[in-house]
């Protein structure tokens, strides 16, 4: 389960930060391709559904983590045991929440 959302929040950043330089790319005021405004508008909405992709794929891999973790501790602590391991929320759990949401 850890690996999966590891990959998924990894393929989320790697695609938010493809559809960044895309974005960048694709605005009026740069001078990449300037004379092409058609493909420069179709970069953006590229990027666009990359941000999206990618937002969804952070959201899964985040919520899924938080989940289990609820479940896990929630399962320990009705048969009262302790396994001397366990795992929180954290910051990197809002954080991937949050920027996904922003995504």
């Amino acid at each position: 389960k850890i690996v999966v959302t590891r990959t998924l929040l990894i393929t989320a950043d790697l695609l938010v930060g493809l559809a960044l330089a895309t974005l960048l790319l694709g605005l009026d005021c740069t001078k990449f391709l300037k004379e092409e405004p058609r493909v420069k508008l179709k970069m953006c909405y590229g990027a666009g559904v990359i941000l999206g992709i990618g937002s969804i794929l952070g959201l899964v891999g985040s919520v899924w983590y938080a989940v289990d973790v609820y479940v896990e501790r929630a399962m320990l602590v009705s048969h009262n045991l302790f396994l001397g391991v366990h795992y929180d929320f954290g910051w990197s759990c809002w954080l991937g929440m949050a920027g996904s949401t922003g995504c």
